[in-house]
């Protein structure tokens, strides 16, 4: 792509704004779903690697005019879809101005103000959830790393009080994991477990009720049948489908099985 003059950019930053203000505007009333087959929506896109530079102008004619028709309007009050919402209007300016920044957030040498500003985002969560003051907190990209990071965490904390030290000692050699998990658990759930080393056969799917939540009698029973291995119970906050959170009972019955046990 070109370097466009500065003149030149902020027509182009102008022409992208009323885009997106018209897109937005057009949402109440736009077709909800892409309207393209995944081919049709390959061959829109296909053209050959271009060999010399593209001005930036023209590169965004190209999308829009591309892949308006495999838009959806997930951002729409008609949108009921999967666990995706719209934007508020300020996220979605900030957002344009975090790609207009450009900021690394990793270390505060690489960006004070981004850094800054997840330690008091981290604050609030903890603020917010009621949980202690001294509380972690680390942003993750989506579910998939959300779930790894919690379950991997898990796994490190249950084989330590085993006796075995994965930072030191690696996973070759340590004792094998049990997790439960729902029968309608996420299926990030699933992958999580298998991208941290645990296969499909230590994993204990739950039956579960008609909201998607664990049956307690069903998985005290596989619990006991554990025989005081180290132990995972991953529980849903907010079935995908329904909303359910597991039974509110769930922890004060599990103190009580777990304790019993050497995990």
């Amino acid at each position: 792509m070109s370097s466009p003059s500065d003149a030149a950019m902020r027509s182009c930053l102008q022409s992208v704004a009323n885009l997106a203000a018209d897109f937005l505007a057009s949402l109440s009333t736009r077709h909800v779903g892409g309207a393209v087959t995944p081919e049709e929506m390959i061959r829109e896109l296909d053209r050959p690697l271009p060999e010399h530079r593209t001005p930036a102008e023209q590169v965004i004619r190209d999308l829009v005019s591309d892949v308006k028709r495999g838009l959806v309007a997930s951002a729409g009050p008609r949108y009921f879809g999967f666990v995706v919402g719209g934007a508020t209007p300020a996220s979605l300016m900030a957002d344009w101005l975090t790609s207009a920044w450009d900021q690394n957030a990793q270390v505060y040498a690489t960006s004070p103000a981004a850094a800054a500003a997840e330690v008091i985002a981290a604050r609030w969560i903890v603020e917010l959830l009621g949980l202690p003051v001294h509380s972690s907190v680390g942003f993750v990209t989506g579910c998939q790393m959300a779930n790894f990071t919690a379950l991997a965490s898990g796994r490190n904390a249950v084989l330590e009080r085993a006796g075995w030290d994965v930072d030191s000692r690696g996973l070759f050699g340590a004792e094998p994991i049990t997790v439960f998990m729902s029968e309608c658990g996420h299926a990030t759930v699933r992958s999580a477990l298998h991208m941290m080393g645990v296969g499909s056969a230590q994993i204990r799917e739950i039956p579960s009720d008609a909201q998607g939540r664990m049956q307690l009698s069903a998985l005290e029973a596989e619990i006991r049948r554990a025989s005081g291995q180290p132990m995972i119970l991953s529980v849903q906050a907010g079935n995908v489908n329904s909303g359910a959170f597991e039974p509110g009972s769930c922890n004060r019955r599990l103190t009580v099985i777990v304790a019993s046990r050497a995990v």
